[in-house]
């Protein structure tokens, strides 16, 4: 289980483009809400890997959110 955020970009956005890349994840809060509170965000994304996963499917990701950190710091 990884939880993670980028800097200037909300989770949701993050977790939307992923999902248009076929990469599932969640954003929100993810019911730790005083751990939100003391690192100051108001969200996360989350994502988690099982035996199913392949190592393609950690590179897609990893390529995918080095994509939509370019994609969203150009806004």
């Amino acid at each position: 289980l990884i939880s993670f955020s980028l800097p200037n970009i909300h989770p949701h956005d993050i977790a939307s483009f992923l999902g248009t890349n076929n990469i599932c994840v969640r954003a929100r809060s993810h019911c730790a809400q005083p751990l939100h509170a003391s690192i100051k965000k108001n969200a996360s994304v989350r994502m988690s890997f099982s035996i199913y996963n392949l190592e393609s499917d950690i590179d897609r990701t990893v390529s995918a959110i080095a994509e939509a950190r370019e994609k969203f710091s150009k806004k």
